[in-house]
Protein backbone atom coordinates (compact mmCIF):
# COMPACT_ATOMS: atom_id res chain seq x y z
CA UNK A 1 0.00 0.00 0.00
CA UNK A 2 2.73 2.47 0.97
CA UNK A 3 4.74 1.71 -2.16
CA UNK A 4 1.73 2.45 -4.35
CA UNK A 5 1.17 5.77 -2.56
CA UNK A 6 4.81 6.73 -3.06
CA UNK A 7 4.59 5.92 -6.77
CA UNK A 8 1.47 8.09 -7.01
CA UNK A 9 3.21 10.99 -5.26
CA UNK A 10 6.23 10.70 -7.53
CA UNK A 11 3.91 10.72 -10.55
CA UNK A 12 2.21 13.88 -9.27
CA UNK A 13 5.62 15.46 -8.75
CA UNK A 14 6.71 14.63 -12.28
CA UNK A 15 9.46 16.93 -13.48
CA UNK A 16 8.54 19.87 -11.27
CA UNK A 17 11.64 21.68 -10.13
CA UNK A 18 10.26 22.56 -6.71
CA UNK A 19 9.58 18.92 -5.89
CA UNK A 20 8.76 17.75 -2.42
CA UNK A 21 10.06 15.39 0.21
CA UNK A 22 8.39 12.07 0.96
CA UNK A 23 8.86 10.45 4.36
CA UNK A 24 7.39 7.24 5.73
CA UNK A 25 6.67 6.93 9.44
CA UNK A 26 5.35 3.62 10.67
CA UNK A 27 5.71 0.06 9.54
CA UNK A 28 9.37 0.39 8.57
CA UNK A 29 11.43 -2.67 9.48
CA UNK A 30 14.80 -4.10 8.58
CA UNK A 31 12.93 -6.47 6.28
CA UNK A 32 11.15 -3.83 4.17
CA UNK A 33 13.41 -0.75 4.43
CA UNK A 34 15.30 -1.40 1.19
CA UNK A 35 12.11 -1.75 -0.90
CA UNK A 36 10.54 1.32 0.67
CA UNK A 37 13.68 3.40 0.08
CA UNK A 38 13.94 2.16 -3.52
CA UNK A 39 10.35 3.30 -4.14
CA UNK A 40 11.50 6.90 -3.90
CA UNK A 41 11.23 7.76 -0.22
CA UNK A 42 13.46 10.60 0.94
CA UNK A 43 13.32 9.71 4.64
CA UNK A 44 12.46 6.65 6.67
CA UNK A 45 11.30 7.12 10.25
CA UNK A 46 11.89 3.98 12.25
CA UNK A 47 11.40 3.29 15.92
CA UNK A 48 9.97 0.02 17.12
CA UNK A 49 10.88 -1.49 13.75
CA UNK A 50 14.38 -1.90 15.15
CA UNK A 51 12.97 -4.51 17.53
CA UNK A 52 12.26 -8.05 16.42
CA UNK A 53 8.76 -9.49 16.62
CA UNK A 54 7.94 -10.15 20.26
CA UNK A 55 10.89 -8.17 21.62
CA UNK A 56 10.02 -5.55 24.21
CA UNK A 57 13.59 -4.46 24.83
CA UNK A 58 16.98 -4.66 23.15
CA UNK A 59 20.38 -3.59 24.39
CA UNK A 60 21.95 -0.41 23.12
CA UNK A 61 24.56 -2.49 21.27
CA UNK A 62 21.84 -4.49 19.49
CA UNK A 63 19.95 -1.34 18.49
CA UNK A 64 23.15 0.30 17.23
CA UNK A 65 24.00 -2.80 15.20
CA UNK A 66 20.53 -2.92 13.65
CA UNK A 67 20.72 0.82 12.90
CA UNK A 68 24.08 0.28 11.19
CA UNK A 69 22.60 -2.56 9.13
CA UNK A 70 19.64 -0.37 8.12
CA UNK A 71 21.97 2.49 7.17
CA UNK A 72 24.06 0.18 4.99
CA UNK A 73 20.95 -1.33 3.36
CA UNK A 74 19.66 2.10 2.36
CA UNK A 75 23.04 3.56 1.35
CA UNK A 76 22.81 6.12 4.13
CA UNK A 77 25.71 8.54 4.44
CA UNK A 78 24.49 10.38 7.56
CA UNK A 79 24.87 8.38 10.78
CA UNK A 80 21.71 8.61 12.83
CA UNK A 81 19.66 9.93 9.92
CA UNK A 82 18.20 7.85 7.10
CA UNK A 83 17.54 10.06 4.09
Amino acid sequence: MVLEKVAELREIQGDRKEGFMVAVDGGITLENARAVKAAGINSLIIGSGLLRLGEKYASEAVIRNRWKTLSEMTNNTQPGVIQ
